[in-house]
């Protein structure tokens, strides 16, 4: 398992550690929404369901990242990336960089989701405790960080398409 990914499942059980450890401590009802100051804004009776809603939230995503990841690099036509075109035309040798940085792609995002999921899980725990939590700013920062994420590894594909088509152009590809 390549590290950040590892990374994504660590942060997905430290999200259910966060859950488990505060469960014998938390009031009735608890939060379970917060509002854009970082404060609760929706409650629930205290329940299982309601509290490790979060925790197997980040793992059901982290699964459906690693099936998606496994189906789309076994089956490129399948994934939405740009110049999609330029990378089905590449032969099998020249697209495996392609879908290695595409592989490297999936795992950021995974880990983008799990830091953020985290941090409202601990968010959730400090308000419900009666704590301050974390500030407001590093709530909004966090998807902010993702959609970086998101754009840079965008632009790391679209590289690796045209690395991948000028090094098939240099080892003798057809005219097109």
């Amino acid at each position: 398992m390549r590290p950040i990914r590892l990374a994504a499942w660590g942060l997905c059980l430290a999200t259910v550690a966060i859950a488990a450890a505060a469960w014998p401590d938390l009031p009735d009802p608890i939060p379970t929404h917060l509002g854009p100051d970082g404060q609760p804004d929706g409650w629930s009776a205290r329940s299982l369901s309601a509290w490790f809603l979060m925790p197997a939230l980040a793992i059901a995503l982290q699964g459906l990242m690693v099936v998606v990841g496994r189906v789309a690099l076994a089956n490129p036509q399948h994934i939405n990336i740009p110049d999609k075109e330029r990378l089905l035309a590449l032969p099998p040798r020249f697209r495996a960089p392609v879908l290695a940085t595409v592989a490297g792609f999936l795992d950021l995002v995974a880990l983008g989701v799990a830091v953020l999921l985290a941090a409202l899980q601990w968010q959730f725990t400090e308000v419900a405790l009666g704590r301050h939590g974390v500030p407001p700013v590093v709530l909004f920062l966090a998807p902010g960080l993702l959609v970086i994420v998101l754009a840079f590894g965008i632009a790391r594909m679209t590289g690796a398409v045209d690395s991948a088509h000028r090094a098939w152009k240099e080892a003798g590809a057809p005219p097109s």
